[in-house]
C-alpha cells in the first residue's frame, strides 16, 4: 500500500471514529413507555399525579421531566439516580429511600428547610435544601460536608 492510501485510510478511520463518538453522546427523545420497568414503577409510586412531559435517553441513562417541575434521572438499569424538584420539596416517599440519618440530620439542623433535590453519588448522597445549602452524606447517612 502506498503512502497516499495509508494517509487516506488513517483520515477515514479518524473521521468515522469522530462520528461514532459524537453519536454515542447524543440524547434522543423516547416514549415514557420505553423506560425500564423499574423506572416506570418508581414514577408511578412516587409521583402518582404527575404526567411525563419528556423523556430523553443517552446510552447510559434516562432523564425524565414531569409536568409538576420535577426532573428524575435513572441509570440504564432503571434505578433512580437523581430527583430534582426545582425548588419544590421532594416527596417524603423518595426521602424514605435514603438512610434515615439523612432526613433526621436535615430536619434537626435545618428545620425551616425542605429537601428539594437528592442525588446518589459514589460516596453516598448529595442533598440540596430549600435554603440553598448542599449536604453531602456517606452511604450510611453520616454527614460529610456542608456547602452553601
Amino acid at each position: 500500500m502506498n503512502m497516499t492510501k495509508k494517509i487516506f485510510m488513517c483520515i477515514a478511520v479518524a473521521m468515522m471514529s469522530a462520528v461514532l463518538c459524537t453519536a454515542c453522546g447524543k440524547e434522543k427523545v423516547i416514549s415514557a413507555n420505553d423506560l425500564p420497568k423499574t423506572s416506570r414503577e418508581f414514577l408511578k409510586k412516587h409521583f402518582p399525579g404527575a404526567k411525563v412531559s419528556i423523556v430523553t435517553k443517552e446510552w447510559d441513562d434516562y432523564d425524565v421531566r414531569l409536568n409538576n417541575g420535577f426532573e428524575i434521572s435513572f441509570t440504564r438499569n432503571g434505578e433512580w439516580d437523581e430527583v430534582d424538584g426545582n425548588r419544590n420539596a421532594v416527596p417524603q416517599s423518595v426521602i424514605d429511600l435514603l438512610p434515615k440519618a439523612v432526613a433526621i440530620y436535615a430536619s434537626e439542623h435545618f428545620p425551616e428547610a425542605q429537601i428539594v433535590s437528592v442525588n446518589r453519588e459514589p460516596f453516598g448522597y448529595d442533598v440540596d435544601l430549600s435554603n440553598g445549602l448542599d449536604l453531602e452524606f456517606d452511604s450510611k447517612g453520616n454527614i460529610r460536608e456542608i456547602d452553601d
